[in-house]
C-alpha cells in the first residue's frame, strides 16, 4: 500500500492570495526582477540531518569506520544565518547566535542590508527588498525601520511556497 506524504495545509483564502499575487506581478520583465533583492534565514546542521538518513552496507561493513557516522554529544548543533542575494552579487551573511528577534533583525537590516547595498554600490531606493512574512519581519518595529529608511518592500503572499531564489544558495552551502 503506498504511503501518503504530508504537506502543509493551505486554505482557500491563501490559495486565492497566492493567485492574486502571481497575477499582480505577471507582467514584470527580467529587468524588473533584477531590482529585487531576496533575503532569508537558514539553519545548517553541521553534524547531522534534519530528517531520517539511511545507509546501505554490505555484511561485515557495519563497524568499518568509513561507514560510521560521527555524532556530537548533547545534540548535533546548528548554525543559523541570515543572508541576501541581489542581481549584482551575494550580500552579507550573518551568523545569528541564539534566537532571532525583531530587535536583532533591525540591527541586521541596519548593518548588513544597508552594508550590502553600500558594498555593491547600489542605491537601495532603486531596489525592492523581499522577505517572507515571519512575525519578526512584519513587527511594528521592523516596519517602522523600513519606513524610516525608505526601503521598498516587495509584497509577499502569506504562507507561500518558498519561491525565494536564495534557497538555491542555502542548498549549495548545505552540500
Amino acid at each position: 500500500m503506498p504511503t501518503q506524504c504530508t504537506v502543509p495545509f493551505v486554505s482557500h483564502k491563501n490559495l486565492h492570495m497566492w493567485k492574486s499575487w502571481a497575477e499582480e506581478w505577471l507582467e514584470w520583465t527580467v529587468n524588473n526582477w533584477e531590482a529585487v533583492d531576496f533575503s532569508d534565514e537558514s539553519i545548517f546542521h553541521p553534524f547531522g540531518s534534519d530528517g531520517m538518513e539511511w545507509c546501505w552496507r554490505k555484511p561485515g561493513e557495519c563497524l568499518d569506520p568509513w561507514f560510521m557516522k560521527k555524532k556530537v554529544k548533547h545534540g548535533n548543533g546548528k548554525v543559523v544565518v541570515w543572508g541576501m542575494i541581489t542581481f549584482y552579487g551575494v550580500g552579507h551573511i550573518v551568523w545569528i547566535e541564539g534566537n532571532l528577534n525583531k530587535v536583532l533583525y533591525c540591527k541586521i537590516l541596519q548593518d548588513d542590508l544597508l552594508g550590502t547595498y553600500q558594498d555593491l554600490g547600489l542605491d537601495y531606493h532603486d531596489c525592492y527588498f523581499q522577505q517572507d512574512n515571519n512575525l519578526k519581519h512584519t513587527s511594528k518595529l521592523v516596519q517602522a525601520w523600513f519606513h524610516e529608511n525608505h526601503v521598498n518592500l516587495l509584497p509577499w503572499p502569506p504562507n507561500s511556497p518558498d519561491l525565494n531564489i536564495i534557497e538555491n544558495i542555502w542548498d549549495h552551502l548545505d552540500h
